[in-house]
């Protein structure tokens, strides 16, 4: 089944929280500190920060199922999860050229995220999406932390083909 991608409504928030804590556990939960993910996992953080963001994200959609899903704010992915029975189809990718193609439209003429250090996958990930990083820095916010956090960013060319 193919893969579509649009505009998040305040109907999705309920599926895509779902996704999002499925998300989680299946990476975050492995490499973060266990008082930061037991907080994590106890809190209305994942609501909040869906609705926070919802007016500049993208869903990504198996039939009508969101798969995945990202969120820009201010020239930045802010996030970007893709269900991990859907992980390696091309979603992530998918999700990051429509973000980027958005962020391009704005006057953007670069991309920026943060990413954990020992998040390997994802830094995998973004590297070969064309991200560097450009900084590193010690998150104090990070329950059982700090952790290393990377600055990664990308340049947004003219006009994906």
């Amino acid at each position: 089944m193919s893969t579509t991608i649009r505009q998040a409504s305040r109907s999705d928030l309920p599926a895509l929280e779902r996704l999002l804590r499925e998300s989680f556990d299946a990476s975050y939960a492995l490499f973060m500190p266990g008082a930061y993910v037991r907080g994590w996992r106890m809190s209305d953080e994942p609501a909040r920060t869906l609705r926070r963001l919802l007016s500049d994200m993208g869903v990504a959609l198996s039939g009508e199922i969101p798969v995945g899903f990202i969120a820009c704010e201010a020239g930045s992915v802010a996030e970007l999860w893709v269900s991990p029975n859907h992980k390696r189809r091309g979603i992530g990718a998918a999700l990051l050229g429509w973000a980027e193609d958005r962020l391009r439209d704005r006057g953007f003429d670069a991309v920026t995220l943060n990413c954990y250090e020992r998040n390997t996958s994802a830094l995998a990930f973004y590297r070969k999406m064309g991200f560097t990083v450009t900084a590193r820095y010690p998150s104090r916010r990070v329950a059982g932390g700090p952790v290393t956090v990377f600055t990664m960013k990308k340049p947004l060319d003219a006009r994906r083909g």
